[in-house]
C-alpha cells in the first residue's frame, strides 16, 4: 500500500522525475549540512527514503570507511535513478524496499534527510518508522537526520502550513507534511540521547543525531 495515498504519481515516477529535475537546476541548499552530518559515517550505514541519491556523493567520500551501504526506497522509479547514480560515483549500494528486511542490531548509522515529513499520514506512522530505526541500530549506533519542522502553534505560518501548503505538498511533493512536529516526535521517540540544532535564523529545519 502506498502510504502517501497518491500511488498514481509514484507508479509513473512523478516524484522521482521531479526530484531529479529540480536537483539538476537548483543547487542543494543543504549540501554543507549534509557533508558535515555524514563526514564520520563508517561501518554499516542504512539510509531510509534515499530518493534519487542526493547523499551519495557524501558516501562516496567515505567509501573506504563504509563496510555496507544500504538504502530503503519503495519508489521503483527512484531505485532506477539510484542505481545509475551509485554506479557513476563508484558506490557499492544495496537497495531494499522494506525496513523488515534489515536485521535487528545491524547498523552503525541510520540516516534520514527530509524524509520523516513524508512517511504515512499521521504522527503515529512517523513513530513506527522511528521504532524501526531503533530496532536496526547497533547498541551505541546513531540516527543522523535533517528534517522539516512545523512552525509554532498559533502562528500565521503554522496556519498556512496546515491549511494551504499541505494541500499542495502532500500531493505534489512526495507526501510532505509541512506541519509535522518532527522535533517533538524525535525528542520523545525513546532514543538514549537526541541533539537537535535549528538551521537558519527563521528555523523550520533541524539537523541532529
Amino acid at each position: 500500500e502506498d502510504p502517501s495515498g497518491v500511488g498514481g504519481f509514484r507508479k509513473y515516477g512523478f516524484f522521482a522525475g521531479l526530484s531529479a529535475f529540480t536537483q539538476s537546476i537548483i543547487p542543494d541548499s543543504f549540501a554543507f549540512h549534509r557533508a558535515s552530518l555524514l563526514s564520520e559515517v563508517h561501518g554499516n550505514v542504512l539510509e531510509i527514503g534515499m530518493g534519487v541519491g542526493t547523499n551519495l556523493e557524501h558516501y562516496a567520500a567515505r567509501r573506504s570507511a563504509i563496510t555496507q551501504l544500504l538504502a530503503i526506497e519503495p519508489n521503483q522509479s527512484s531505485c532506477h535513478r539510484l542505481r545509475n547514480r551509485a554506479k557513476a560515483l563508484n558506490v557499492d549500494l544495496r537497495i531494499i524496499h522494506r525496513a523488515e528486511e534489515v536485521p535487528p542490531d545491524s547498523q552503525d548509522y541510520v540516516v534520514g534527510t527530509l524524509v520523516l515529513c513524508s512517511i504515512g499520514k499521521s504522527e503515529e506512522d512517523t513513530r513506527r518508522a522511528l521504532d524501526e530505526v531503533k530496532r536496526v541500530l547497533k547498541p551505541g549506533g546513531q540516527y543522523l537526520f535533517i528534517e522539516h519542522i512545523a512552525a509554532p502553534e498559533g502562528t500565521t505560518r503554522r496556519w498556512l502550513q496546515t491549511n494551504v501548503v499541505n494541500q499542495v505538498s502532500t500531493t505534489f511533493n512526495d507526501n510532505c507534511h509541512t506541519d509535522r512536529e518532527t522535533d517533538r516526535i524525535l525528542r520523545t521517540a525513546g532514543f538514549t540521547r537526541v541533539v537537535i540544532n535549528v538551521i537558519g535564523s527563521r528555523g523550520g529545519v533541524i539537523i541532529g543525531r
